[in-house]
């Protein structure tokens, strides 16, 4: 039995999760649990294939002991989802005695109820119980069942750490539309997805959330081209909730990974091994789909002026997603407008690896993307302490990368309490990113998105009825989208249907 390779990067997440956190007491309930996958009648259709699939892929990536099996026993769907389960995690523990199971998830019809939760998709909807087996449609449509498979899992997360959640009760009864992101009912619009087509379209950031968005887009049957951004590898603590990601695919970058990932699809990467830049991406400025992890980088995207952007998003206790034009409603900035002076990134970064008072050369380094070199891990190591045997390792990473896996990675940098630390839960990010997925897909079938709202979901605790929040300009009216100029910038690269100027 083996905790994952990227166990640190999880006990990070869980400290800013779960109350009275101990790293020695975390990694004990992890190896003292054994979960289950329950494969009952009507799991190899294709949504209870997309449900379980990506059940498994969260799941390895925390729990060191799984139990996968189909009606009792194991056939060639039990059997991939073992083979994904130990490319995740090549040291995992596939138990085969069921009576050792402490917590599982039911996937179809199964004579007992399924397990501690059962997991059901009809199309968009995704469903959830705790006190019936549940069943899926005979849809192509990948949303609702992964949705679904991401409300199993933090299910499973409320149980495993009851004693350190505030309200870790189970979801007993839900149904979720990723289409309006409202409660579903027998009347909830539930349209196909066949024939849609993504045009001009850009999803910027392949980190945790954009790495779920690519993978429930790859399992549709939607059509096109889609511009991936982001200058990034994979380094080891990403695959800690990067669902495209196994030890394997460690220093490939972002990009490719993403573009071998919807290879097989009727979907066409683009990729862009940079940050999001118009100027190059004219022809992909019809929406754009934010999945960065800063409020400067979102920012600096609305700044462009796209015509219209959907922006995913996690935080400690809750994550969502929000949908934008510039002139009518409230544009990205509104969300992102600094209440007050905040830090520099490069004051942020320099202090954290030791090097205060030489932010000019850390902004250098950030903005050219430049490696950190053997001249500055000798100055980190002798202002931090760290051998620097440890970390000569990491002299060829940008500067950027070496602190993400070093400091906020926890790899051998504590970080002090000075410089924020916000890691999600991979059930938590893969959530966002198919939601995303599921607005890009309504957006380019004309579906309809909520007018001026945003959806917020807390998966530490049961769903509850209400998602949506009315959303509104800033008061200050100091953003771009209430400034005479941008917007008539704005009005002049949209007009006449133009998406890029």
């Amino acid at each position: 039995m083996g905790l994952p390779p990227y166990f640190d990067k999880a006990a990070l997440s869980a400290a800013s999760l779960l109350a009275n956190f101990s790293a020695d007491r975390f990694k004990q309930t992890l190896e003292d649990h054994v979960v289950a996958i329950e494969l009952g009648k009507g799991s190899a259709c294709f949504e209870a294939r997309v449900a379980s699939e990506l059940t498994v892929n969260l799941l390895a990536r925390l729990y060191p002991r799984l139990i996968i099996r189909s009606r009792g026993r194991r056939d060639a769907h039990a059997d991939s989802l073992c083979r994904l389960a130990t490319q995740i995690n090549p040291s995992v523990t596939l138990e085969t005695d069921r009576a050792k199971a402490t917590l599982s998830l039911g996937f179809g019809q199964l004579k007992s109820k399924g397990g501690l939760v059962s997991v059901g998709s009809d199309g968009w909807i995704a469903r959830i119980s705790s006190r019936s087996s549940l069943g899926f449609s005979q849809s192509q449509n990948p949303f609702g069942a992964a949705a679904a498979a991401c409300v199993g899992v933090a299910n499973v997360f409320r149980a495993t750490f009851a004693d350190q959640l505030t309200r870790p009760q189970l979801d007993t009864e839900t149904a979720l539309s990723t289409l309006d992101f409202t409660p579903a009912t027998s009347v909830s619009r539930n349209p196909t997805i066949a024939d849609t087509k993504i045009a001009a379209t850009s999803l910027v950031g392949i980190g945790a959330i954009g790495n779920a968005t690519v993978w429930a887009l790859a399992r549709s049957s939607v059509s096109g081209e889609l511009h991936v951004f982001d200058p990034e590898a994979v380094e080891l603590h990403n695959g800690q909730r990067y669902v495209l990601v196994t030890p394997l695919d460690r220093q490939k970058s972002k990009v490719s990974l993403a573009s071998v990932a919807l290879s097989e699809s009727s979907l066409l990467a683009v990729p862009h091994a940079d940050r999001w830049n118009a100027v190059e991406s004219e022809s992909a400025r019809e929406l754009v789909a934010a999945a960065v992890d800063s409020a400067q980088a979102r920012r600096e995207i609305q700044a462009t002026l796209p015509k219209a952007v959907i922006n995913a998003w996690t935080q400690p206790l809750d994550v969502g997603v929000s949908w934008h034009e510039f002139l009518d409603g409230p544009c990205m900035c509104c969300l992102y407008m600094p209440e007050e002076k905040s830090r520099n990134e490069d004051s942020i970064i320099a202090e954290a690896i030791g090097l205060g008072g030489q932010e000019m050369l850390v902004r250098v380094l950030l903005r050219n993307n430049s490696p950190v070199g053997t001249d500055l891990i000798k100055q980190i190591s002798a202002a931090k302490g760290v051998p620097i045997d440890d970390l000569l390792a990491f002299q060829d990473r940008p500067l950027r990368t070496f602190y993400q896996e070093v400091v906020c990675g926890g790899a051998l940098l504590a970080n002090t309490g000075s410089v924020p630390v916000d890691v999600p839960a991979a059930f938590q990010s893969a959530f966002a990113g198919v939601l995303l997925g599921a607005s890009i897909v309504s957006h380019a079938a004309k579906l309809g998105v909520p007018a001026r709202k945003k959806a917020v979901f807390n998966l530490l605790a049961p769903l509850g009825s209400e998602f949506l929040v009315p959303l509104a300009k800033h008061p200050s009216g100091r953003c771009i989208c209430q400034d005479a100029d941008f917007r008539l910038a704005y009005a002049r690269l949209h007009a006449n249907g133009l998406t890029a100027g």
